[in-house]
């Protein structure tokens, strides 16, 4: 059997969930190691993926911020695709194009998909079910942590087929070993790649900063995946967009260098815009109708007014789901005339116009993803009426004495002579108050008690109710079930019974009208009779009884119908035993 190992890995995720686990464990891993720029041993890693089986490829996604770290992979066999952006989907294309490049397991092969990640996703799911299909194997190897529900949900659908491995066990084996004194490490973080080049040189551009709204904050307020990064958020309503922290990474940490903030919104609430106002953002109310989209005028008159583009930035804070044909060209004219871009959106935003322009321009377009900064950019929603402080007796008595002047409310006010005698029966009663405010919070405990009580009473009505119509339900279908098979097991038994009387007649003797007993055929006709009938008929002068032939009538045992009429006897007897 020709058998071949396909060696995938997503080192972004990967590396993640590796530094996760360290840092959670400082007393096994020690304090700082998991801010190393890569722990694993690219050899070691290759090693334990390979197995025993022939490796028809080893390959792997890249973003690549560290090149040192990019070269000991390459080093060590791996053979990267760079990322155009920390969460771009580029696990899915690779998965998809080593499908199709090795197709599907024929004959006596066997091909075995060995996946090394972090957090699986849905849509790298549903790639790795088109490997099922195609008849492969699949090795999953991730951590546990990040990792346990797919791994058990793949076990169960595909339990001869799938294997998932956890790398918590080989976590040691895996790290790459401390350098020695005087020894630098080859993975240590070395100077800044192209890209964290290209972005430092463009701080000191003018920046002109231009914000679709509507994209920002639909694509936020849509997304079905983003809320849920946000600790404590159960929708999209439940989180709100910090626009002090999006401001500060769009127009940079001098705003000498803002030339042009503008924000343009249609469908986004005035309301929400408004709070941009404070933020020295210039808002543009754009109605839905408008032909021309607010970003063209806003590119055109930059050509027009900005011919020479040294040293300046146009910073977009938007997805290019409505960029034209027209919107990329004079984004390239933009380039060509030595500006600088950089795009700040959510990927689930981006349709691949920026990140081709990026491919393209790769000196003058940055996209930075808006989610690799959402723990800053989002936050979860407060209530808004705060609940009122406490405030303790010891407080209320010191605000009475220091002011003898002024009556509290509920209280009256007694001279300053008297002032001894007052204070023990405002003393008396705030203790009352005090008791009367833990019996009612003692109520209001006991209410919410009957409350919940209640609540999850009516919920197991409901779930009795619901229960019996399932039954009633499942009964139902039961029992109609039972009928069918009765009645079809009624018919057989009918059909049965009439094929017996059909071979009975076919076994019936002509002369006596009974089965066959010791049955005899007749030479002259080949007639079939029992021998019983035809005693004293056989001899010279006799006749046949069914041609009626004279010349001497004589017959010999017929054993094959004897065999018939007795299994018929035998299955007759099987059927009335089963009545």
């Amino acid at each position: 059997m020709q058998q071949s190992r396909f060696l995938l890995v997503d080192f972004d995720g990967l590396l993640a969930s590796v530094r996760t686990h360290m840092r959670l464990q400082p007393a096994v891993f020690g304090v700082g190691c998991s801010s190393e720029a890569s722990p694993l041993d690219a050899q070691k890693l290759m090693a334990l993926l390979s197995g025993q089986e022939a490796v028809a490829c080893r390959r792997g996604v890249f973003y690549g911020r560290n090149a040192s770290e990019e070269r000991a992979f390459t080093a060590a066999g791996w053979e990267l695709s760079k990322k155009p952006a920390l969460d771009h989907r580029s696990l899915e294309t690779l998965l998809k194009s080593n499908l199709a490049d090795a197709g599907v397991c024929e004959g006596r092969q066997r091909k075995t998909l060995v996946l090394a990640t972090g957090e699986v996703s849905v849509s790298v799911l549903k790639t790795l079910e088109a490997y099922f299909q195609a008849s492969w194997r699949v090795q999953l190897y991730c951590l546990r942590r990040s990792g346990t529900k797919m791994v058990d949900r793949l076990r169960v659908e595909h339990p001869s087929n799938f294997q998932g491995v956890y790398l918590d066990r080989f976590m040691k084996e895996l790290l790459r070993e401390k350098p020695k004194d005087g020894v630098a490490s080859t993975l240590e973080p070395s100077n800044q790649d192209e890209e964290e080049q290209r972005v430092a040189s463009a701080d000191g551009n003018d920046r002109f900063v231009f914000m679709d709204l509507d994209s920002i904050a639909g694509t936020l307020f849509k997304s079905s995946t983003l809320y849920q990064k946000v600790l404590g958020a159960s929708s999209a309503r439940d989180v709100r967009l910090n626009f002090r922290a999006l401001t500060d990474r769009t127009c940079g940490s001098d705003p000498a260098k803002v030339k042009r903030q503008v924000v343009r919104y249609a469908k986004t609430n005035p309301h929400l815009a408004q709070g941009l106002l404070a933020l020295h953002w210039v808002l543009k109310k754009q109605s839905t109708s408008n032909a021309v989209p607010s970003h063209l005028e806003l590119l055109t008159q930059l050509i027009a007014t900005n011919p020479d583009g040294t040293h300046k930035t146009l910073v977009l804070v938007m997805g290019d789901g409505r960029l034209d044909a027209v919107s990329k060209g004079l984004l390239a004219v933009l380039v060509a005339m030595q500006w600088r871009i950089e795009v700040h959106a959510w990927l689930d935003s981006l349709n691949d116009v920026f990140l081709a322009l990026q491919g393209e321009y790769p000196t003058s377009v940055v996209v930075k993803p808006l989610d690799q900064d959402l723990s800053e950019l989002v936050y979860l929603k407060q209530t808004d009426a705060a609940a009122p402080k406490a405030v303790k007796s010891s407080e209320i008595v010191s605000a009475t004495v220091s002011t003898p002047g002024a009556a509290p409310v509920g209280l009256t006010a007694v001279p300053e002579r008297g002032m001894g005698l007052e204070l023990s029966r405002l003393q008396q009663q705030m203790h009352e108050m005090q008791q009367a405010f833990a019996a009612l919070q003692t109520s209001s405990a006991s209410w919410k008690a009957t409350q919940q009580s209640e609540e999850v009473e009516r919920r197991l009505q409901l779930q009795q109710d619901e229960f019996a119509r399932r039954l009633h339900e499942q009964e139902e279908a039961f029992d109609a079930d039972r009928h069918e098979l009765t009645q079809k097991a009624r018919d057989a038994r009918l059909k049965h019974r009439l094929a017996l009387q059909e071979r009975e007649e076919m076994l019936t003797c002509p002369i006596t009208q009974c089965l066959y007993e010791t049955p005899v055929v007749t030479v002259c006709c080949g007639k079939t009779f029992s021998k019983a009938a035809l005693d004293g008929l056989q001899g010279r002068d006799r006749s046949c009884p069914w041609c009626r032939q004279q010349r001497g009538f004589t017959t010999h045992l017929n054993r094959d119908m004897a065999i018939l009429v007795q299994q018929y006897k035998a299955e007759c007897d099987a059927f009335e035993e089963e009545a």
